[in-house]
């Protein structure tokens, strides 16, 4: 019986342990929120055709393509940092223009107002 007990308190420990161990690995190798980047996955892309530009002011309607949350209209202003491009190649705000297609990337909130409003824009692929 002593054996037993024995054997359970060794299994019991070495468990413990591998645990122990396995959370404090896990804890350094966990990203920082403040350096971490964003990736792809964290983001959603929604199809839509420009209605209205004005500057860096685009207001959008969402294509039948999208799900139904995604055939709405949106808008959003354009930031220094959001990349445009067109088969490929980097172009500018100039190039796109009402009634173009456009596969836009975005992140974090969609604020429910009318027209719903993107807060964070991070790519627009011109399709047409």
């Amino acid at each position: 019986m002593r054996k037993m007990d024995f054997c359970i308190c060794i299994i019991f420990g070495c468990v413990l342990a591998v645990g122990a161990g396995g959370f404090l690995l896990g804890w350094e190798t966990a990203p920082d929120a403040a350096t971490s980047s964003l990736s792809w996955e964290q983001c959603d892309t929604i199809y839509v055709k420009i209605l209205e530009k004005q500057d860096n002011y685009f207001h959008v309607e969402g294509l039948s393509v999208n799900d139904i949350n995604g055939q709405g209209e949106y808008t959003f202003s354009l930031e220094e940092n959001v990349k445009l491009l067109w088969r490929g190649t980097e172009i500018t705000a100039a190039d796109l223009q009402v009634g173009d297609n456009l596969a836009i990337t975005y992140n974090g909130e969609v604020l429910e107002t009318y027209p719903a409003q993107f807060t964070q824009v991070l790519q627009i692929k011109k399709l047409s």
